[in-house]
């Protein structure tokens, strides 16, 4: 006996230690984290569109106002470039009426242009084409073109033997590709 209270008096150790539970966070504590996440981006999208639901009309109406304002724009510059187009044809007229001299009753007193355009085209040699023509009552400036300056050259002086012409001079004489640009300058005689 004095074997078995021996045993007896022999304590069980426990093997168990005290071991604390892992702590675990909170959204797994408090069901599926994976549910939080969801609302927040259902919250985040939400509010994203309601965002877009108050800046696009304000952007629409920001473009209405911008299109009013080119319009208003665009109506001003057809009607500056309506008042040019009257400016010019009331200077061409002039121009005309200053050319053909007309008298009170309407006749035409002078027609000076239609002569020295008459007498142009006679003192023209063959293969020589005007390019450009612009007269005043008291100079002429005839730009033409020629094959070579064999060409170039007949045409001035064909200018300065003229009996309509005058003060012939060679203003500049340009060689090109195949052309010869001629710029002259003279006067119609008295």
């Amino acid at each position: 006996m004095a074997n078995l209270m021996r045993k007896e008096k022999m304590t069980t150790i426990n093997l168990h230690q005290n071991q604390q539970e892992p702590k675990t966070p909170f959204l797994a504590k408090s069901g599926n984290g994976g549910f939080i996440f969801s609302i927040l981006i259902l919250v985040a999208t939400l509010a994203a569109l309601v965002g877009i639901r108050w800046y696009v009309p304000s952007e629409e109406k920001k473009n209405e106002v911008l299109a009013a304002t080119i319009v208003k724009e665009d109506a001003k510059i057809v009607e500056l470039k309506s008042l040019e187009q009257i400016i010019d044809m009331q200077k061409r007229l002039s121009e005309i009426k200053s050319n053909l001299q007309l008298s009170e009753d309407g006749t035409v007193n002078k027609l000076e242009i239609t002569n020295v355009l008459n007498a142009l085209g006679s003192d023209l040699s063959t293969g020589v084409v005007v390019a450009d023509f612009k007269y005043s009552p008291d100079k002429i400036n005839v730009s033409f073109n020629a094959g070579n300056f064999s060409d170039a050259a007949k045409q001035i002086l064909n200018f300065k033997k003229s009996t309509f012409f005058t003060n012939v001079e060679l203003v500049t004489i340009i060689r090109k590709e195949n052309v010869v640009i001629c710029d002259v300058a003279m006067k119609v005689k008295q």
